[in-house]
């Protein structure tokens, strides 16, 4: 598709968020900000409670990361006026929210006397997790100054819309992109020949994978039952987990228990 003729002057772009720790969603963020045209957008990244690991990552990019450096508390009296006075002074004609509550309450009380024109925000939910919404409250009572709500998938915008609430004419569906800079079929099978080597995996055995926070949203306790159902037909099957979170423990504890040692790795970050 062609994106249209390039602008004057590039689009001064900022993608707000409460902390860029290690995460999709995050990672998501550190796609588009280090791989945007810069013929087109002039990204810069703010985050309210320091950079975090992501945010490091963007930053060695060479892309600008600020941080406001505000305390873990939920209210801060004097963010709303700092950030107002950020914004405009980037002079940010496109504002990008992670969807972190903190953030979007915060960055568009401030932005309401900002040069912003277009205010985007992408969910990455769906359901009640921990008994919060895909959508919290206070999130939900700036959607009338939204112009634009990303979901990542039809069947999400489905649920946005008969769910949430949200009106159909403000989602968007945009799938997440993973980028695809795969070295050329022999460097890759010697990688790959080279990765099993280090984890102590056969040449033949069949290996499954998931990426994702050790969260209870991410439902690992699922899949970890579904590989102890197909050792019989698969015993050579091996599960990588990679990622790590508050549920290590408990799902190291589960493998066990269902009888997988040495058939699931928690590989870690």
């Amino acid at each position: 598709m062609d994106p249209g003729p390039i602008p004057l002057k590039p689009i001064r772009t900022l993608f707000l968020s409460t902390t860029l720790a290690l995460g999709g969603a995050e990672r998501v963020v550190e796609q588009l900000a280090t791989r945007l045209d810069r013929r087109r957008f002039d990204v810069e990244v703010l985050t309210l409670r320091g950079p975090g690991r992501v945010g490091e990552s963007i930053a060695a990019a060479g892309v600008a990361v600020h941080h406001d450096r505000t305390g873990p508390q939920r209210l801060d009296p004097l963010l709303v006026p700092r950030l107002r006075s950020f914004l405009r002074a980037g002079a940010y004609e496109i504002l990008y929210f992670l969807d972190h509550p903190h953030a979007i309450f915060h960055g568009m009380l401030a932005s309401a006397a900002s040069p912003a024109r277009v205010r985007v925000m992408p969910v990455h939910t769906t359901g009640r997790w921990g008994g919060a919404d895909s959508v919290p409250r206070s999130v939900r009572f700036f959607l009338p100054w939204l112009d634009a709500v990303v979901a990542i998938a039809d069947a999400q915008r489905t649920y946005l819309i008969d769910r949430e609430g949200i009106p159909a004419r403000k989602i968007a569906v945009i799938p997440n992109g993973i980028p695809a800079e795969l070295p050329d079929p022999p460097a890759r099978a010697l990688r790959r020949r080279e990765v099993r080597e280090e984890l102590g995996i056969p040449p033949e055995a069949k290996v499954v994978m998931i990426l994702a926070v050790l969260r209870p949203e991410k439902n690992h306790e699922l899949l970890l039952e579904a590989v102890a159902r197909l050792r019989g037909r698969f015993p050579d099957l091996v599960l990588l987990v990679a990622g790590d979170g508050p549920r290590r423990e408990f799902l190291e504890r589960q493998a066990a228990g269902l009888g997988l040692e040495g058939r699931v790795r928690f590989l870690g970050h």
